[in-house]
């Protein structure tokens, strides 16, 4: 598990020193190109990736919104408040829907989709870049940006998220063992 940790922090050092930049690129290569060798103890490895990547995402998470005050939230008011629900409610929906097009899901597992799927390490770290550049460019409208992303987080975490057990049985998604 280390080694594999080694290489791809070799890959990421060493293309980032030849070419700015890269070293994601680099890092990911070398992920999928370990990926495909029969390595042994494969699954350990996938179980130590899932955890690397769960304190990753915690981490960001706390850092983009280590700037953000609670009254940075407050100050979106009810038109903030109503922007959140309606991208929970509306676009998500409709976006899943529209996505999944012509795919085998079933209605109750895109719905369930909608209310439960990727929440927002993308978005958050997005819209925190934007909302910096945004204040460091003299736009006072960047914070609130940033503070909407994470109203969105936040709000699909603590309501969907917390519904989850209840949603699963509601849409019937539940695994059957």
């Amino acid at each position: 598990r280390l080694a594999i940790l080694g290489a791809a922090l070799v890959a990421y050092v060493v293309s980032e020193a030849l070419f700015h930049e890269s070293g994601v690129l680099a890092a990911a290569v070398a992920g999928i190109a370990i990926g495909s060798l029969p390595i042994p103890h494969k699954e350990q490895v996938e179980e130590f990736k899932g955890d690397l990547a769960s304190i990753a995402i915690s981490a960001v998470f706390i850092l983009l919104a280590a700037s953000l005050q609670p009254s940075d939230l407050r100050a979106l008011g009810w038109r903030g408040a109503a922007v959140i629900l309606t991208i929970m409610a509306v676009i998500r929906p409709s976006r899943v829907f529209l996505s999944t097009i012509g795919s085998e899901l079933r209605s109750n597992e895109k719905w369930f989709i909608s209310l439960l799927g990727p929440r927002g390490v993308v978005a958050a770290s997005i819209g925190t870049f934007f909302g910096l550049r945004m204040t460091d460019a003299g736009f006072a409208e960047g914070k609130g940006l940033e503070a909407l992303v994470f109203g969105v987080v936040l709000a699909t975490v603590l309501i969907e998220g917390s519904a989850a057990g209840w949603l699963a049985r509601k849409f019937r998604v539940m695994p059957q063992h």
